[in-house]
């Protein structure tokens, strides 16, 4: 069983602390307990709700936490960008401190679907959902459809 690193929660509570005073906070607060979450063992950091000033240190503490992570990578939910005057804001800074992490350490950046970035540590111990690998049943599955159209075809030329 893989574990996440040691106590997310506690590291991010100092954002959370300072989340209160956005002036949204009332109608959208930031919690740990609804922007932090773990999917399969990995840490997910949900940026919704922060302001810039503050993704960028919730960013940069998730990237301080990535090497504790047992899963090899952690993620941070960006959004879309929908409710942003011009280019989204969010997305692109993370991208830039995860990407600047991924060099500075020799780790990697993947983004799995829009909206999500994963700063990927061990490629060994990633999940396949994060590393683009695809699993041993896939290629089982497409063995047997190639088997399928071979002897399909077979059949067809056969008198």
């Amino acid at each position: 069983m893989t574990t996440a690193p040691t106590n997310p929660e506690q590291a991010f509570k100092e954002i959370e602390a300072d989340a209160r005073d956005l002036r949204w906070a009332a109608q959208r607060p930031w919690r740990t307990s609804s922007h932090l979450r773990i999917e399969d063992g990995v840490v997910v950091l949900d940026l919704h709700d922060l302001n810039a000033r503050l993704a960028r240190r919730a960013v940069d503490r998730l990237i301080e936490l990535a090497p504790e992570a047992t899963t090899g990578a952690v993620v941070v939910v960006t959004g879309r960008g929908l409710h942003s005057r011009g280019k989204a804001v969010l997305p692109r800074l993370a991208h830039e401190r995860m990407s600047g992490a991924a060099r500075t350490n020799g780790w990697r950046v993947y983004i799995p679907r829009a909206g999500r970035i994963a700063l990927i540590t061990d490629e060994t111990k990633a999940p396949a959902w994060l590393t683009e690998q695809t699993h041993p049943w896939m290629w089982l599955m497409a063995a047997l459809i190639l088997a399928g159209v071979l002897a399909t075809v077979w059949s067809s030329l056969a008198p």
